[in-house]
């Protein structure tokens, strides 16, 4: 299992809008963990840039694909099943 750094500031976060166990919560240092809602377990951690996160948003269709973007401006789109 990923690990995580608890107490690290949340900016934005989302509900698979397919897998509703899973949510994406942006970091304020720039990282992005995918939990399970139902164990409160984190399934992935992303180390997306030293940036924070400003928006988060999953596929409507497939719930394994995830964008996000930073405060430098870069949209990034995440497969979390490699």
């Amino acid at each position: 299992m990923p690990s995580h750094k608890m107490g690290e500031s949340v900016r934005c976060l989302q509900f698979s809008p397919i897998n509703k166990n899973l949510v994406a919560a942006g970091l304020f240092k720039g990282g992005i963990v995918i939990v399970d809602a139902t164990t409160n377990e984190a399934t992935n951690v992303i180390k997306e840039s030293d940036s924070r996160i400003a928006s988060i948003k999953w596929h409507p269709t497939f719930d394994y694909i995830l964008a996000s973007g930073t405060h430098d401006n870069i949209v990034r789109v995440h497969d979390i099943k490699n």
